[in-house]
């Protein structure tokens, strides 16, 4: 019996319903009551959740049905690690079998996975001699030739397998992977390529349309990164339990996305999904997506002060190195240049203007600046004053040290490093 049938679901059944039929099938075959089939439904849960072991469990689902369950058996076996024993079993089985393509292929496959790659690569040999046009007798041939250290010929052994089976998403992604660490050079072209065949062709393992954007986003115009993180979107959307690749991703990624105003769109999309997804670090995440997006679009709009932009971010949760205090003191100490800005935020942005109404109201009040400039200075100790020697007598220079990574005071919107200091 074979995973879907062990379920009771169709073979395209998605992940919501490949859960609901586990936890039906856990009620009869609980761990207490009946470890040995309770067993068979975890092993069948896990295969089907997981994206890559789906595809390759499919692969051999669907080989010829005088097999079938044998192949199925012996990928169990394996998937357990139990490498002797499917070795064993298969060798069994090509006494019966003896003309059999995926029983080769498999025992190929236990010999490359328990370092005898030299057998490996004999059976692929004689299977290539009978069958030269199979991609998948190809694409362990590459394998074999890459454990060994024959860059050369894996190489061509992976371009065959592509050219002969173009829409084999498997093929392709071990192609991809071969590249990523050989020839990186080529990595990029070989991706467009294998997307001109079919955009879909990681929907499987998603998480590879993000990579590859990040990984490009200077090769690639903007056009087509929207289209592939279009894609990635949607599926990110669709996926209920996103696994651990996903989320790596996620995190790698979407804070450098978030700086380029042309993808605000498909990044606010992302970041309300990632918020939905119930856990500690999405929850972090998300804080960061909407921080980090508020300060490239303020600090893109010429009209608003630089300060105002890293004080928006800071109070949403941004990883700003400059405390509150010290931007509300630069604010304050240049009210006649940055009022200007704070009515563009109050018109243009008002719910980044809101974070801070209170403080914003206060520095717009004319009548309150006088105020304001005492309260920064009787919050300061004494020893954050500078004492000045211009030529004359030294005196206490009416305004707090500024921090060499904090804004300068000049109002000019750079680091006070970059500036005046």
């Amino acid at each position: 019996m074979n995973y879907y049938e062990l379920l009771e679901i169709p073979q395209d059944a998605d992940k919501a319903t490949v859960k609901r039929a586990y936890f039906g099938k856990v009620k009869l075959h609980s761990p207490d009551k009946d470890p040995e089939g309770f067993k068979g439904i975890r092993l069948a849960y896990e295969t089907l959740m997981d994206a890559k072991k789906r595809g390759e469990y499919d692969s051999y689902f669907s080989v010829t049905s005088d097999v079938q369950n044998e192949v199925l058996y012996a990928r169990e076996l394996m998937r357990e690690n139990n490498y002797k024993k499917a070795s064993d079993y298969l060798l069994k089985l090509l006494i019966t079998h003896p003309d059999s393509v995926d029983i080769k292929l498999l025992l190929a496959e236990v010999h490359l996975r328990t370092g005898k790659s030299g057998k490996a690569g004999t059976i692929c040999k004689d299977l290539i001699e009978s069958y030269p046009n199979n991609a998948e007798i190809w694409l362990l041939q590459a394998r074999v030739a890459e454990e060994r250290g024959h860059n050369r010929k894996a190489s061509d052994y992976y371009e065959r397998a592509v050219k002969l089976d173009p829409m084999n998403s498997k093929i392709w992604i071990a192609y991809l992977d071969y590249l990523d660490d050989e020839k990186p050079y080529r990595h990029l072209e070989a991706t467009l390529e294998a997307l001109s065949h079919s955009p879909d062709m990681f929907q499987d393992e998603y998480y590879r349309y993000l990579h590859f954007v990040y990984e490009y986003s200077d090769e690639l115009n903007k056009k087509e990164t929207i289209q592939w993180l279009e894609f990635f979107t949607k599926y990110y959307v669709e996926d209920k339990n996103p696994d651990e690749n996903v989320q790596q991703a996620l995190m790698m990624t979407l804070p450098h996305l978030a700086r380029h105003n042309h993808l605000f769109p498909i990044v606010e999309k992302l970041a309300t999904a990632v918020k939905n997804n119930p856990n500690k670090e999405s929850e972090e995440m998300f804080e960061q997506l909407v921080a980090i997006m508020a300060y490239h679009r303020l600090s893109k709009d010429s009209s608003i002060d630089e300060v105002l932009a890293q004080l928006t971010a800071k109070l949403m949760g941004g990883n700003i190195p400059s405390e509150v205090e010290d931007m509300e003191a630069h604010i304050i100490q240049n009210l006649s240049i940055v009022r200007k800005s704070l009515k563009v935020l109050r018109k243009k942005y008002p719910d980044y203007y809101e974070l801070h109404k209170k403080f914003y109201d206060d520095a717009l009040d004319p009548s309150k600046e006088d105020q304001l400039l005492r309260n920064i200075y009787e919050n300061l100790e004494f020893e954050n004053y500078e004492v000045v020697h211009d030529g004359g007598e030294p005196y206490i220079r009416e305004m707090p040290k500024v921090g060499r990574n904090a804004p300068c005071p000049c109002g000019s919107g750079k680091k006070f490093k970059h500036c005046c200091g």
